[in-house]
C-alpha cells in the first residue's frame, strides 16, 4: 500500500495515511460490509509505473492476485496525466498548481517534450517495458492480462474486451443478464478542457513519437 503525499514509497509512508488510502481509495469498510462477496476495483497508470516496488511485495503478500495491465498509446497516456493534473489544480514541485499546461499557455506540445510521463524528467520509469516487466515476474502467466486500453473504450471492440476480462477475472462472461455490460466509467475532462483538440507543431508531435518508438516496439 502507498499514497502520494509519501511518494509512493512504503518506507516513507506515515501510518495515518496507509489508512486513509486503505479506507477511502480501497474502499475496505463497503468491501467488507459485503462479507467480501462485493468486488472493489482500483485502477491508475502509478501501480503499472510503480511496478518495481509493488509487484514483488504485492505478490509475496497475495499470491493469488489477479492482475490487469491496460496499455495505452503512451503519448496519449503522457497527455492524458497533463490534462488530469490542470483539471485537479495539482501541485507540481517548480511548476505550482496546474503543472506545465496552466503555465505554458496550454502548450500540449512543450509540456509532453518537458515534464511528462514520456519526457523522462520524471523519478518513476517513462517507459512500459520496465515497471511491467516487475509485474511479469512477479505472477505467474496465468494470473495477468494485458490488454489494451483502445480496445476498452471503443464501442466497437469494447463488448468483447469486456467479455475477455470477465473471463480472466472468473466472472461468467454473459452476465449480467439480458444484455452485455457496458463501462461506465467515461471521460468527463473530454468535452470541458479543450474540447476542439489540441494544436501542436508537426516537429514536436514527431519528437514525442521518436521517444516513445523503441519502447513500443
Amino acid at each position: 500500500f502507498f499514497s502520494e503525499t509519501c511518494g509512493y514509497d512504503i518506507d516513507q509512508c506515515d501510518p495515518e495515511e496507509l489508512k486513509d488510502y486503505i479506507q477511502r481509495i480501497l474502499r475496505v469498510n463497503r468491501y467488507a460490509a459485503y462479507d467480501g462477496q462485493l468486488a472493489n476495483y482500483e485502477a491508475s497508470t502509478h501501480y503499472s509505473r510503480a511496478g518495481h516496488r509493488l509487484a514483488p511485495m504485492m505478490a509475496r503478500e497475495m499470491p493469488w492476485l489477479k492482475v490487469i495491465l491496460l496499455l495505452r498509446e503512451p503519448i496519449s497516456r503522457a497527455a492524458s496525466m497533463l490534462v488530469h493534473i490542470l483539471d485537479k489544480n495539482m501541485m507540481i514541485k517548480n511548476l505550482g498548481p496546474g503543472g506545465c499546461l496552466k503555465h505554458r499557455n496550454m502548450d500540449l506540445g512543450e509540456c509532453l517534450l518537458r515534464t511528462s510521463q514520456i519526457s523522462g524528467q520524471r523519478s518513476f520509469p517513462t517507459n512500459y517495458s520496465t515497471p511491467l516487466e516487475a509485474w511479469l515476474t512477479a505472477f505467474p502467466k496465468g494470473q495477468v492480462y494485458v490488454g489494451q486500453y483502445e480496445a476498452l473504450i471503443d464501442d466497437k471492440t469494447q463488448k468483447e474486451e469486456l467479455r475477455k476480462i470477465k473471463k480472466f477475472i472468473g466472472i461468467d462472461p454473459n452476465l449480467p443478464t439480458g444484455g452485455d455490460a457496458e463501462f461506465m466509467s467515461r471521460n468527463s475532462r473530454k468535452g470541458s478542457i479543450n474540447p476542439d483538440g489540441w494544436p501542436m507543431k508537426r516537429d514536436v508531435y514527431q519528437h514525442a513519437i521518436d521517444i516513445v518508438l523503441e519502447d513500443s516496439k
